[in-house]
């Protein structure tokens, strides 16, 4: 992503974690309607405008929506904007974007005057130009009406700023609004839901998102171990394999005893592979992928060699796999072998290669 100078900021789940302080609002606005919900359950309330969640989560009606967020805002004004933190790392941030010549802004769907008071009351208030919220009678809550007038009001050119947050319809407002969009992993946004909304980087940490800001690169690389981690593995390879190179049996048993690598570029799944023994000593690598928006970087390289010293960290002596025969040569640059005559797998020639030291 090309670096900006102006720096568009959402403010919960992004600056600062306001879980306890939203779901206890929440909670006073439901009891109101006689319904009991546990904090856990009410996380999603975090990001979005208000009543669009009460409609989305618990079927309000507009008007029990409207009723519910004067209820939710009784409790919120007293207490719950205050049973809030700032994300560990995040004045850090904002000292060395300033210190560096940043221009830095809110754009939030919280009222602007309960957004000015938190920010104040930790004492952010001071690191940007214009802070930039959605008004009290909700009549401006969708985040891309909050860009705009964030845009209008700061006299910002749209193509030097970008907008960061952490939920999908930041990501929506960016869009709508010309912006690129940098995802806060570290916020309540999964990284399938930041990539959805069109996240160009994905920040894991404050520091991670520090350098994002300012033209670096971050790259990730390690087994799949979670769920959402396989799920990204599994996801680069129904990309890569059936959708462009249209193959039909792309996954199979093998897939639940093997070990993924998955790599990470920028916070965005780029690519992976799997291994599993073969024999004793003797390992097999398949479905290596790289994303077509990732290619000629030396991520597959790298899948590669990082595969190959986990395996002998394993004891492992060779590594077998059946290259597309397009792929041959860089296969054999790394020192891999041709050991059989041309095959089609599907609709492909494949070659078996093997390495071993």
């Amino acid at each position: 992503m090309k670096e900006k100078r102006y720096v568009l900021f959402d403010l919960d789940g992004t600056l600062t974690d306001p879980a306890v302080g939203i779901t206890r609002s929440v909670q006073h606005a439901l009891a109101a309607f006689g319904i009991c919900a546990e904090p856990e359950n009410l996380l999603c309330f975090i990001g979005p405008p208000l009543i669009d969640s009460f409609e989305t989560v618990f079927g309000f009606t507009e008007e029990e929506a409207r009723q519910a967020v004067t209820v939710y805002r009784e409790y919120f004004v007293k207490t719950g904007m205050f049973e809030n933190e700032v994300y560990p790392g995040i004045v850090k941030v904002l000292s060395g974007l300033k210190k560096g010549g940043k221009r830095l802004y809110v754009a939030t769907s919280k009222p602007e005057p309960f957004a000015k008071e938190i920010l104040a009351h930790f004492k952010l208030d001071g690191f940007f130009d214009f802070i930039g919220g959605s008004t009290l009678d909700e009549t401006r809550t969708r985040k891309g009406e909050v860009i705009r007038y964030v845009l209008k009001e700061a006299a910002i050119p749209e193509e030097e700023a970008v907008m960061v947050g952490d939920r999908l319809h930041d990501g929506e407002g960016a869009a709508e609004t010309g912006l690129p969009f940098v995802g806060a992993l570290y916020g309540y946004g999964s990284r399938r839901e930041l990539e959805n909304a069109g996240a160009s980087v994905i920040a894991e940490t404050p520091e991670e998102l520090f350098s994002l800001l300012t033209g670096g690169e971050t790259e990730r690389l390690f087994w799949a171990e979670t769920s959402e981690e396989q799920e990204d593995a599994f996801r680069i390879r129904q990309a890569v394999f059936a959708e462009e190179q249209g193959f039909q049996n792309e996954f199979d048993d093998r897939d639940g005893d093997s070990r993924h690598l998955i790599l990470y570029k920028n916070g965005r799944s780029a690519g992976c592979c799997r291994i599993y023994p073969e024999e004793d000593g003797v390992w097999r690598l398949g479905r290596l992928a790289v994303r077509r928006e990732f290619r000629k970087q030396g991520l597959g390289e790298k899948l590669l060699l990082e595969a190959e010293r986990r395996i002998r960290g394993l004891g492992g002596r060779t590594i077998r796999l059946s290259a597309q025969v397009q792929a041959a040569g860089f296969y054999e640059k790394l020192g891999f072998l041709k050991t059989s005559d041309v095959y089609l797998e599907e609709h492909c020639p494949h070659q078996d290669m093997e390495k071993s030291w």
